[in-house]
């Protein structure tokens, strides 16, 4: 299939190309790799439990010469080169992350080439990526330490309106506002509702006085306080009487009887 490419702009502007048709790469794009180092993050597992590590190692990175991109893509700004509006994906490569976030504004997607199962990840930033055996990925495979080798290539990023649809092959869904398809290809339908915008449900509190521990602190503390209270003030009192009747004994005691008869 040949590709429809709208030349939309003049030497390093920042305008987009425009895609109506799958771009074709030729075969030999798909040998032009390069070897260098990059961070990236692996899940990884220890003591049973599955983490996230950051890693330094040698990645083979895509390479394409010119001929390997549309026409006119070097006369655009190059920080919007791989960015085509309206655009279609290059034939055989699959659609990731395709939203329409906002009720007016176009649809996106990011495109990652399908041959070695590329798939759109968090590599030192959003990349296509995949691993391959090294013998296939590098051009000296004594430079991996595995038998496998991490592939890098930058994503082209297409985006359309509604009103494009009509001029774009293959004709690209049109997204209700908001949602998030994560993957894409010709042909899929994308289910009703599966993929909509849900907004995150707050969850309830928990009822403290179904707390037993709650309960006790705001209940049975000041229950076992006001006992503790009344407790020592009876005690208090009742230790108070008790010193008063010995007191009453005592004086009772010493005063001598008083005489029987008067002296004579």
């Amino acid at each position: 299939m040949s590709s429809t490419i709208t030349e939309s702009v003049s030497a390093t502007t920042t305008g987009n190309l425009a895609i109506t048709t799958p771009f074709v790469q030729p075969p030999d794009c798909s040998n032009q790799w390069t070897t260098t180092k990059t961070s990236h993050r692996s899940l990884v597992s220890i003591s049973g439990s599955e983490v996230y590590r950051d890693f330094i190692s040698k990645v083979s990175v895509s390479a394409p010469s010119s001929s390997c991109y549309p026409s006119g893509w070097d006369r655009v700004a190059e920080y919007s080169r791989l960015n085509f509006s309206p655009g279609v994906c290059p034939e055989g490569w699959t659609y990731y992350s395709m939203a329409h976030t906002y009720t007016e504004g176009p649809t996106s997607a990011y495109c990652c080439n399908r041959w070695s199962g590329f798939n759109y990840t968090r590599v030192n930033g959003m990349a296509c990526a995949a691993w391959r055996p090294k013998t296939e990925a590098l051009s000296n495979p004594e430079y991996a330490k595995s038998d496998q080798v991490l592939m890098i290539h930058t994503p082209w990023t297409v985006t359309w309106d509604a009103s494009d649809t009509a001029t774009l092959t293959p004709k690209l869904p049109t997204l209700a506002s908001p949602m998030i398809v994560p993957t894409w290809t010709t042909g899929q339908t994308i289910p009703d509702g599966v993929y909509d915008y849900k907004p995150p449900r707050l969850e309830s509190m928990p009822d403290p006085t179904k707390d037993s521990l709650f309960m006790f602190l705001v209940v049975g503390c000041p229950v076992i306080f006001f006992v503790l209270v009344c407790s020592c003030v009876f005690c208090c009192v009742r230790s108070c009487r008790k010193k008063r009747r010995q007191r009453k004994v005592v004086i009772v005691a010493a005063t001598p009887a008083a005489p029987t008869s008067p002296p004579k």
